[in-house]
């Protein structure tokens, strides 16, 4: 008596190409999304202006004239204070921070209001300010004193203070 063939063995698989025609539909919806909503993360980001880099130490010092002058304001952030120096003047200002970091942080605004008012009109860049933060500090503490410096708010009414921060090394 004699077997009959298998069928699974005389099926052979034919070999076929892929349909790429879904993958590519996808690929035509997907590209233009993710194209658009690439500003948008762009927003959520705090934009920091750093420091120019010194040059070297041998350039000949150049008195600019009174027009050109640069109004220099730092704020130094510490373990329990924060410093505000000008380099005209010198330290303007110190805030404890003796527990509440809001209250802090209020002080510091009306501070930088005030002085904000008292510059004179020649010097040219009066929207920049300089954060130096010593080692240590919390990064949300950073935060915070970066929005501060922005932004006054007298009575829910929004005055632009110093709305160009640039952050700067440890303090020395």
């Amino acid at each position: 008596m004699a077997y009959k063939p298998s069928q699974r063995r005389s099926i052979e698989i034919e070999p076929t190409e892929p349909n790429l025609t879904p993958i590519m539909n996808l690929m035509v919806v997907l590209i233009p999304l993710l194209l658009s909503s690439a500003e948008y993360v762009k927003l959520g980001a705090i934009e920091l202006n750093l420091p120019p880099v010194a040059g070297p130490l041998t350039q000949p010092a150049v008195l600019p004239f009174e027009g050109m002058k640069n109004f220099e304001l730092s704020v130094f952030i510490m373990e329990d204070e924060l410093v505000v120096r000008s380099d005209e003047k010198g330290v303007l200002d110190k805030i404890y921070l003796n527990g509440d970091r809001r209250k802090a942080l209020k002080q510091l605004q009306r501070r930088l209001y005030d002085i904000k008012k008292q510059i004179p009109v020649y010097y040219k860049n009066t929207n920049s300010i300089t954060l130096q933060a010593s080692a240590g500090i919390k990064y949300q503490v950073i935060i915070d004193v970066i929005d501060a410096v922005r932004v006054y708010d007298d009575q829910n009414t929004p005055i632009e203070l110093f709305p160009d921060v640039r952050l700067s090394a440890g303090i020395l």
